[in-house]
């Protein structure tokens, strides 16, 4: 399901930038499908999908509101939705349950497809807690940032973006819409080439960096893009800088 995205106009000045992103080395059709399978994913966490009404799945900004309820920091908040999500990561029948439920234009083993619903649902509730507009173009390439983890520098480094700054929401506020699709294609592209020449062979293959190893390593996983989303997102707010301290996972 598409977002209505509000997409941000082209400029003559981010033309080089986008142009090296579009013409690097690798698989373009690969990398567009990549592509067009997350934003697809980001459609559904925003928007929801029918079919979620049988596992009564929320729509991230519904997420977020449950966790914004309560009278703890801004950041209490997002660990505690973290924790609950890595829960869910770790619920095998659960995220398969939810993957196979999605139609998606790269066909993914249904338990990887319901890892990446629930992360980049996460990181969108994230965003909407940190008060930032799910349908800005900005915001969704932001999110997929996140998913990148520290591969992002490498993305913005590509595109000769300064990553001597704090990597925040801001970092994108200058760039024209057609770099930031370039920025969404090179995520689909860091997620292919990390997982090999013959990652579409072998879709697991193709995201290694969201975890798709079992329940205790996507559990991790989910806890590492969590703690990114919430750094990022919240450093980019007034008196919002959350501490250094990631989450823990806690032996039951």
């Amino acid at each position: 399901m598409d977002v209505n995205i509000h997409h941000v106009p082209p400029t003559a000045s981010s033309e080089t930038m986008t142009t090296r992103l579009r013409d690097g080395p690798g698989e373009p059709e690969a990398q567009s499908l990549v592509e067009k399978t997350l934003l697809q994913l980001y459609g559904y966490a925003v928007n929801g999908n029918p079919e979620f009404e049988s596992m009564k799945i929320d729509t991230a900004k519904d997420l977020a509101d449950v966790y914004r309820s309560d009278a703890r920091s801004l950041e209490a908040q997002i660990n505690s939705l973290i924790r609950w999500q890595d829960t869910k990561a770790a619920t095998q029948a659960f995220v398969t349950g939810l993957g196979g439920l999605l139609s998606l234009p790269l066909p993914l083993p249904a338990e990887l497809t319901g890892l990446l619903f629930v992360q980049l649902r996460m990181i969108a509730a994230i965003a909407h807690m940190c008060g930032k507009d799910l349908r800005d173009e900005r915001v969704q390439t932001f999110t997929l940032l996140c998913l990148a983890g520290n591969h992002a520098i490498d993305i913005l480094k590509e595109a000769r973006i300064d990553t001597t700054r704090q990597l925040t929401l801001s970092i994108l506020k200058e760039l024209s819409g057609e770099t930031l699709r370039a920025i969404n294609r090179a995520v689909g592209f860091q997620l292919i080439t990390k997982g090999g020449t013959t990652s579409l062979l072998n879709p697991k293959k193709a995201f290694p960096l969201v975890g798709g190893a079992g329940g205790r390593f996507d559990m991790l996983s989910t806890i590492a893009v969590g703690n990114v989303a919430r750094n990022r997102f919240m450093a980019d707010m007034p008196n919002g800088k959350p501490n250094d301290s990631n989450l823990e996972f806690v032996d039951a």
